[in-house]
């Protein structure tokens, strides 16, 4: 993201960008799973990587798997959340806003 200058950008300015060049983000931030439920939004698709205490190494395997493994739900637009004590999840976008208050 440095070498596109949004090293420090606005989460918004990550989602809108991802959206435009037809990227998938990857985070371990929650927020862009919160930014796609409150704006219904079809895309991007967003991998959460749920791993604090994980190596670079690890990280990097994890996204690996999702990206074999969800090629279709990540192509059709998802927030995947992986974790290696419970595995890989996929929501369809756009996110149910139904439990939100």
């Amino acid at each position: 993201m440095r070498d596109i200058g949004l090293s420090r950008a606005p989460d918004e300015a990550i989602i809108d960008r991802a959206v435009v060049e037809r990227r998938i983000v990857v985070s371990a931030d929650t927020d862009f799973g919160d930014l796609l439920r409150r704006g219904r939004r079809t895309a991007p698709s967003v991998i959460l990587v749920r791993e604090p205490k994980a190596t670079p190494r690890q990280r990097l395997a994890l996204v690996l798997g999702v990206l074999r493994e969800c090629g279709d739900p990540l192509t059709a637009g998802a927030l995947v959340v992986v974790r290696r004590s419970t595995g890989v999840r996929v929501r369809p976008l756009p996110l149910d806003v139904s439990g939100d208050r």
